[in-house]
């Protein structure tokens, strides 16, 4: 009975870890716990909650580190092949070389015209994010 249900490796059916992940995905683990226990009447901790989807998680890293788990699509599925992802993080603005050189050619007129020197270090100024 347990290999069928898919006990044989985990302490939780793959049913249950699925929900777990999917229920933690958008809130704290504690409130994944107690949404899971209100509407699936499944009485697990926000600790377990946590530790399985940890667990679950590293699993589908090593799945696609060994290349067992491909992605589900490939570029020439995207729109006019570009592919748009989201990330939790740092905004880290792009400047090209074009908006660096307006932004210098603006900012050299305005401290020739206040008659101050130049801050910029001795040096190749840095390039665009179009990169070299």
């Amino acid at each position: 009975m347990d290999q069928w249900l898919g006990l044989t490796e985990h302490r939780f059916s793959p049913g249950v870890r699925e929900m777990c992940c999917r229920e933690a995905l958008h809130c704290s683990f504690e409130v994944a716990s107690e949404n899971l226990q209100r509407t699936a009447q499944l009485s697990i901790g926000g600790g377990t909650v946590r530790e399985m989807v940890e667990n679950q998680g590293r699993g589908v890293i090593a799945a696609q580190r060994s290349g067992v788990l491909p992605p589900a699509f490939t570029a020439a599925a995207c729109t006019a092949q570009t592919l748009i992802t989201g990330t939790d993080g740092v905004m880290v603005p792009l400047v090209t070389e074009q908006q660096k050189q307006k932004r210098r050619a603006t900012e050299s007129a305005k401290r020739i015209e206040q008659g101050r020197s130049s801050t910029t270090s001795v040096g190749r100024p840095k390039q665009g994010s179009e990169g070299p």
